[in-house]
């Protein structure tokens, strides 16, 4: 919630923020992100992942997996000031 109040606050617009996926760990994180873009819309050419340095690698390579074709940038939700990085091609 926090994130999402600071994203808004800086200008994303409310409706390109997914809501909270209830999960288990990364690999179904992915899965219901996949899932529910599915369900909204067709297809996303650009997706911002954030969570912790530690997770970035692990939680990229996930959901570049799970969502072929979409662009993957990240940024790290221990320095939300960070610019969001393409993630390297697969």
């Amino acid at each position: 919630v926090l994130m999402q109040r600071y994203l808004v606050a800086h200008g994303l617009p409310e409706d390109a923020l997914l809501p909270f996926i209830l999960s288990n760990g990364t690999i179904e994180d992915g899965l219901g992100v996949a899932r529910l873009l599915a369900e909204t819309i067709s297809t996303a050419r650009r997706l911002v992942l954030i969570t912790s340095k530690f997770h970035m690698e692990r939680a990229r390579a996930i959901f570049s997996r799970v969502l072929p074709g979409t662009e993957i940038l990240t940024v790290s939700d221990d320095d939300p000031g960070t610019a969001a990085t393409p993630a390297p091609a697969p």
